[in-house]
């Protein structure tokens, strides 16, 4: 409670709200909208929507560089001022190709933020809370995924165009309230950083193949997340008369126990223990998938997205987890860095889905889903192994290190 009393912290939780019911307005109905405005295929809905999801992936190195060289302050105001442009261009653009382009530069400017909005947490909060802080914003993304949808729905029937207009107003609000809330509360703990070799950082890495094989099972876990996204909206357009309307209530669903269910696995998982924990996850994850490949029955659906929502909270949890306890105490940065190469995911989920959804049907499309899922388990076990064999963790050579106060 102390900490949400901290006023900073506290405009910081309301930008993400903000920032985030916008995101959830527009970005999960955008490939409705590319099949009602622009009668898109899947295969192409799937490769603009996932162009954006790999500029994320590979971009946010480069988001936490420039975070790290020139404060993170100017990259959260930047980035969320150049994304609201990019919104508004949405509205305005009447060519497919420019929405390709479009999204790749909002997936870069997401990195940006997300790695700078990190960054900004570890500035104004003492370290014994930062755990909770960082849990406190994954609470207010969801929040903003609880508010966006109902909105998204009550603006499609007006005009399809103006969901990105009202996107793009909530991220121009949110980066006028971070800059003149910044300037009002600079920090008062600034971080001392390291500009660390990145040769030398990922030859070390390379190294620790139970974080390698980490990273794959997290590949696996934002391909069949990214169906949500892009795939399922699709199938329930073409099948469903009020899809709007459920598929709103599928991600408001998908955002409440998202949020209501974090303690209660992590309770769940310290009492099984992880490797217990891993079946768990794995198979409520398929389960969810098997379930969604019944797309005729809305009943069957939503009980496919419970148990969905069930298994990302678990899966994602569980990988954050084992990241942590993997990686050495003075790389922390550096092994999260690659654990973004995880969102890989969600560049191959709405590509080979989309490919999946075209020429076969959603039926062979969710039960392969399932199957990636269930294949994570042999990845999880060469993990475990490499983990239990590697007593030493590698220690970075650092070469040319020089130390550089953040603000």
């Amino acid at each position: 409670m102390k900490l949400i009393l901290n006023s900073r912290f506290l405009v910081f939780l309301t930008g993400i709200v903000l920032i985030r019911a916008g995101w959830f307005a527009s970005l999960p109905f955008m490939a409705i909208y590319l099949l009602k405005v622009f009668q898109c295929n899947p295969i192409e809905i799937g490769a603009i929507i996932g162009a954006g999801s790999f500029a994320c992936c590979v971009t946010g190195v480069f988001g936490g560089s420039l975070a790290d060289k020139y404060g993170n302050k100017p990259v959260i105001v930047f980035s969320i001022l150049l994304s609201a442009i990019v919104f508004l261009l949405f509205s305005l653009s009447s060519q497919l190709i420019f929405f390709g382009v479009l999204n790749i530069f909002l997936g870069v400017f997401r990195s940006f933020f997300d790695a700078a909005s990190k960054s900004y947490i570890v500035d104004i909060v003492p370290i014994a809370m930062r755990g909770r802080a960082f849990g406190w914003r994954y609470a207010a993304i969801n929040v903003g995924a609880i508010i966006g949808p109902p909105i998204a729905v009550l603006v499609f029937f007006v005009s399809p165009r103006l969901i990105f207009l009202a996107t793009a107003g909530c991220y121009f609000v949110a980066s006028l309230g971070y800059f003149f809330a910044i300037k009002a509360y600079p920090s008062n703990n600034p971080d001392m950083c390291y500009f660390e070799n990145i040769k030398s950082t990922f030859k070390v890495i390379s190294k620790q193949k139970s974080v390698l094989y980490l990273v794959v099972v997290g590949v696996t876990i934002y391909f069949a997340l990214s169906q949500l996204d892009t795939t399922l909206p699709q199938i329930m357009a073409l099948r469903l008369n009020n899809y709007l309307f459920l598929y709103s209530a599928f991600l408001v669903t998908n955002a409440l126990i998202v949020i209501t269910f974090q303690v209660p696995l992590d309770i769940l998982r310290k009492h099984i223990g992880n490797k217990r924990f891993v079946y768990f996850s794995v198979s409520t994850y398929a389960l969810a998938f098997f379930l969604l490949s019944f797309v005729n029955m809305s009943y069957i659906l939503f009980l496919g997205v419970v148990f969905l929502s069930i298994g990302e909270v678990a899966n994602i949890t569980l990988n954050n987890i084992l990241m942590d306890e993997y990686s050495p105490t003075h790389m922390k940065g550096a092994y999260f860095g690659l654990a973004n190469f995880s969102m890989l995911g969600l560049f191959l989920g709405p590509l080979l889905g989309g490919v999946l959804l075209k020429y076969t049907n959603p039926v062979v499309l969710y039960l392969t889903t399932s199957v990636v899922i269930i294949s994570s388990l042999y990845f999880h076990k060469l993990s475990r192994e490499c983990a239990t064999k590697q007593k030493r963790l590698p220690q970075l050579e650092y070469n040319g290190l020089q130390k550089v106060d953040r603000n």
